[in-house]
Parts: structure tokens; C-alpha cells; sequence
């Protein structure tokens, strides 16, 4: 009986997988519009689960929110930053003096 769930087990990880590989896919072959259309739509999932929580429960989903947006802001801007500097420093690099 364990082989079994062992089995099916295995084959949601081989899903997960799959989907993650998909999900590469297609971040590789969208643009910045396609990715921010994707941001709006699920920002608007958020804001609707929000308004549907009972009135007890906003303070802590506010909190929750607030802790994931600083832990994926913060490095998702360094990053933009990052980028935005080597870009100058290559055009700095290549242009004639």
C-alpha cells in the first residue's frame, strides 16, 4: 500500500515540475507587458480575497502582506538596480572616446 502512495507521490512532484518548467517557458517568451498584466490580474485576486475577509481578520492579512511585499520587493529591486547599473557601465564601456 505505501508503494502507492509513494507513486502518487511522485507523480504530483512530476507535475509540479512540469508546471514550473511551463511557467519558464512562459516568462522567457513574454515581455514586460505580459508579466505586468499578470501582476495586475493577480494583485486583483488579492484585493478581492481581501475585501471578502471578515473584519477580525484584515489586521493579520494586512500584516502578511506587508512581511511578503518588503521580501519580494526588496530583492526583486535590487535586482532591477543591479541591471539598470551594468547596463550603463556597458554603454559607458562601448562608447568611443
Amino acid at each position: 500500500m505505501n508503494t502507492g502512495i509513494a507513486m502518487i507521490s511522485n507523480l504530483k512532484e512530476i507535475q509540479i515540475m512540469k508546471l514550473f518548467q511551463v511557467a519558464d517557458r512562459y516568462c522567457k517568451e513574454s515581455n514586460w507587458k505580459t508579466l505586468a498584466l499578470l501582476k495586475i490580474c493577480l494583485f486583483s485576486i488579492g484585493v478581492m480575497i481581501g475585501i471578502l475577509l471578515p473584519k477580525e481578520k484584515k489586521k493579520a492579512a494586512l500584516g502578511i502582506g506587508a512581511v511578503a511585499f518588503l521580501a519580494t520587493y526588496l530583492p526583486l529591486m535590487g535586482k532591477f538596480f543591479r541591471t539598470w547599473q551594468q547596463e550603463k557601465q556597458e554603454k559607458f564601456r562601448s562608447s568611443p572616446c
